[in-house]
């Protein structure tokens, strides 16, 4: 049973927007600062920011994918969703609507066509947290790949035991 579109784009949104993933990761709570601050912060510390946000969508909404409640041709309209507004676009760290709409449509089918038990490494190969400058950051953050992986794989159970 395919779920609306908009309904699964509004879900996935507003739990990337919650402190909850974001404490996954290791992260006190999601990271909230204005573009003026943000101009200030090490640009490795937003460049990472924003990719945990991009891998925790393109994973959220695979889980959507892969228990079924929502076709894998949907996944391009999911991605064009995402980046219909130009203020998200550029929150989500993509240069374009088009640029951001691409990428996020192949990062959701890379976790939509791997085993879920895959979604941490996953994680991992686009996160990077070996590379950090940051040892700390990175040790949480190499646990909370595997940490919000299995809770992204959890998800795809409920959501195929959920009806509607």
């Amino acid at each position: 049973m395919d779920l609306d579109v908009p309904e699964v784009v509004a879900t996935c949104l507003h739990t990337v927007l919650t402190d909850e993933p974001w404490q996954d990761f290791g992260f006190p709570k999601r990271p909230r600062y204005g573009a003026w601050v943000q101009r200030r912060r090490a640009k490795w510390r937003v460049d990472l920011e924003k990719t945990v946000l991009q891998q925790m969508l393109s994973a959220l909404t695979a889980a959507y994918v892969v228990s079924g409640k929502i076709s894998a041709e949907s996944i391009s309209v999911l991605a064009g969703m995402y980046t219909s507004n130009v203020e998200v676009t550029a929150a989500l760290g993509f240069s374009s609507q088009e640029e951001g709409a691409r990428r996020l449509k192949e990062s959701i089918q890379e976790y939509a066509w791997s085993s879920p038990d895959q979604w941490p490494q996953i994680l991992h190969t686009h996160i990077r947290p070996d590379l950090l400058p940051d040892k700390q950051l990175s040790a949480r953050l190499f646990l909370g790949c595997a940490h919000f992986g299995t809770s992204a794989k959890s998800m795809i159970g409920i959501l195929k035991w959920k009806t509607t």
